[in-house]
């Protein structure tokens, strides 16, 4: 049978070494150290939705990380499965099943050998396995969760002060396998608040913390041990804490901020009155970045988890930063959904300013088609980045590479039969936002 447009430029596009922007994998020897079941797919995103759905959150940790026995948790997972398998997020789930450990679905016939076929791959090499081989990822930005963060918390406010007091320094191990790329965090540095937090700083540097030049200090240290580490580049998730409006803070106002920390004893300051200061050292952040000449990835739109300030994360509260660092490289994820527009304008607007669809196919492949549809008209090629997985478990790189290829490929696919594109224009489209303008940007050079 002969092939139509999209399956001709599907195949072009699953040849295609993808650079995946961002993803958050766990260290391959911590895996190792898990026993693992059906619910090992149950890290993030979909669980999500199933707290949307009713879920209570202890029920989802208990069926997550308990030593309950299988068939118990299933009975009390699935009446919430049933609710949920619809999404996107849970799709991917399907992919991985079929596509990955040979199993149809998941369900209630199928979760024991889906759960022993998922154990039984618990092995060393299953990393370069399913990127390299599999996915035909040839390189991953790594923005490491830190050792020991096997899930994502259930919801991202309850709790979320004391893990910016885990995130102080993010100091990043041997990842293991020469694709991945870190990233550097400091989003710990930034977001100070409190004395107990400057007291482990102190403790983790063996110096004494007593100025806003102390504290700048420790973040030139830190910026360096993170270039020795191999950083690529930086990122910053704050908006699951606080807007990313950054003013431009004089530093005698991030001085006196800094110095009422000391007037506090355990509870620290608010985060309101913190903010001057936490914008005073985002501007430093950057500017060290741009003199490392690494490119800044932002989190905007979308917060993984329940229960958020979407409003904190719109792009256009950075237009400050665009405006003020010309020579910065600003990499704006997840599309900025649901302000994609907004961020459509900015990346149009600014030179300095890249669009990211990583998460956005997993979010919606709906949406993800309309937006790059609309990228295809509206930004010039080189500002667009194709995809980032955005997962802790490879598999789910893996599933959502396969969903990226297969609506790129339906867009460009339109593309064509509008007579926009070329069959060549359109492939040549796809190379660049699959992986020569990440090679480009994070200057990380083709293997």
């Amino acid at each position: 049978m002969e092939k139509g447009l999209f399956e001709e430029l599907r195949e072009e596009i699953e040849k295609i070494s993808l650079v995946d922007t961002h993803e958050h994998f766990i260290l391959e020897e911590e895996r190792l150290s898990l026993s693992l079941d059906v619910f090992h797919l149950f890290p993030h995103y979909a669980s999500s939705d199933l707290i949307s759905s009713g879920m209570p959150h202890s029920l989802l940790e208990e069926v997550r990380l308990s030593q309950l026995p299988l068939e118990e948790k299933w009975k009390k997972f699935q009446p919430y499965w049933l609710r949920v398998k619809n999404t996107a997020y849970c799709m991917a789930l399907k992919i991985i099943a079929q596509d990955i450990f040979g199993v149809d679905d998941i369900n209630e016939k199928t979760y024991r050998i889906l759960s022993e076929r998922i154990a039984s791959s618990n092995k060393k090499g299953w990393y370069a396995q399913i990127l390299k081989d599999k996915a035909n990822i040839e390189c991953c930005i790594l923005c490491f969760p830190g050792e020991g963060r096997i899930s994502a918390p259930p919801s991202r406010i309850e709790g979320s002060l004391d893990r910016m007091d885990q995130k102080l320094d993010m100091r990043i191990p041997p990842l293991g396998l020469d694709i991945l790329k870190p990233v550097g965090v400091f989003d710990g540095l930034v977001g100070i608040w409190n004395l107990k937090q400057i007291r482990k700083l102190e403790r983790e540097y063996d110096m004494s913390i007593h100025t806003l030049d102390d504290l700048l200090k420790v973040l030139d240290l830190s910026f360096e041990a993170r270039i020795k580490e191999g950083i690529v580049g930086v990122k910053s998730a704050l908006a699951y804490h606080r807007t990313v409006h950054y003013e431009k803070t004089a530093r005698h106002e991030a001085e006196k901020v800094f110095n009422r920390i000391f007037s506090h004893l355990g509870e620290g300051i608010s985060w309101r009155e913190a903010k001057p200061l936490q914008d005073f050292l985002m501007h430093a952040v950057i500017q060290r970045a741009i003199g490392a000449k690494l490119p800044i990835q932002i989190h905007t739109g979308l917060q993984e988890g329940t229960g958020n300030i979407i409003t904190n994360t719109n792009p256009t509260h950075l237009v400050n930063l665009f405006i003020q660092y010309p020579q910065a490289k600003f990499d704006i994820f997840h599309a900025s959904y649901p302000y994609t527009g907004e961020l459509t304008t900015l990346a149009k607007n600014f030179p300095n300013v890249y669009a990211d669809l990583c998460w956005m196919y997993l979010i919606s492949p709906y949406a993800a088609r309309r937006i790059l549809s609309e990228w295809i008209e509206t930004l010039p090629s080189n500002k667009i980045f194709g995809f980032g997985g955005d997962y802790l478990i490879v598999e789910g790189a893996y599933a959502h590479a396969k969903m990226a290829r297969d609506n790129i490929a339906r867009v460009l696919a339109e593309k064509v039969e509008e007579g926009y594109f070329s069959p060549q224009e359109a492939l040549e489209f796809a190379r660049k936002i699959l992986r020569d303008n990440a090679f480009e940007v994070f200057n990380i050079g083709s293997a």
